[in-house]
């Protein structure tokens, strides 16, 4: 009988564990998980926060920004120069930037930064820490993703480990590219592959009618063929346009 008196046990257990398991949740195009003790609002369009009641200093963000069709990245340097200018408007001064720790992959660019800050609203400095993400979508746009942590230096290290929690879990469900940067564009050397047949087809077609007793079939009445080159004129012309040789009287086509 004595199981009866660790039935009451284990269930407590199983109930722990369960209050403390995150919570799968799911908005604009990705999935997170919440750890226990967080509340999450997404009244903000392709926003996600994370909140902890009465720590309203205490915030996870998580933010979609699709880029626009101008601002797209081709390659690695324009990533670079992009990354310098988030980091300005993040108020990162240029030897903050020299900190640029990001890595590039066939089909997107990660990125993370951690930094501290004065905050207006808040008393006490707060420590900032950034995951961002640049991917593109099937649909040929390219979209950043930023994660963020934010808490006062002195809570900072409890709270990281909940904030790597949800970012680790972080997964874009929405069909993406294989690749970020978009393919050089083919058409250039479509049409000089085209130029250049047009080309050789001109050229061999001339060397034929100009080698033909006719040169333009039934128009050849309006041609002689010089008797010195044997180039095919035009009979508004009186000296071919090769050799210079005067046109005879009767024309030969």
């Amino acid at each position: 009988m004595k199981w009866i008196y660790i039935l009451p046990l284990i269930f407590g257990v199983f109930t722990a564990v369960a209050e403390c398991a995150p919570t799968s949740f799911r908005e604009f195009g990705c999935t997170i998980d919440i750890p226990a003790g967080w509340q999450a609002d997404s009244a903000i369009a392709d926003e996600i926060m994370l909140f902890r009641e009465n720590e309203p200093e205490t915030e996870i963000l998580i933010r979609r920004f699709p880029l626009e069709k101008n601002y797209q990245l081709h390659n690695e340097a324009e990533l670079v120069e992009a990354l310098k200018g988030l980091y300005s408007e993040l108020g990162m001064n240029a030897e903050d930037q020299s900190r640029i720790n990001y890595q590039l992959r066939e089909d997107r660019a990660v990125f993370n930064l951690e930094f501290v800050e004065s905050d207006p609203n808040f008393t006490e400095m707060m420590r900032k820490y950034i995951e961002g993400i640049i991917v593109r979508e099937e649909g040929d746009g390219q979209t950043m993703y930023l994660m963020m942590v934010r808490a006062p230096m002195a809570r900072f290290d409890q709270i990281r480990p909940d904030a790597l929690t949800v970012f680790s879990s972080f997964v874009i469900t929405i069909p993406l590219s294989s690749v970020l940067f978009p393919r050089e564009s083919q058409f250039g050397l479509v049409m000089l592959f085209i130029v250049i047949a047009l080309m050789a087809f001109f050229f061999v077609r001339n060397r034929r009618i100009q080698r033909s007793r006719n040169p333009l079939g039934k128009s050849s009445a309006n041609f002689w063929r010089c008797p010195s080159c044997g180039l095919a004129n035009h009979i508004e012309h009186d000296r071919c346009n090769r050799c210079g040789s005067e046109r005879l009287t009767q024309h030969t086509p």
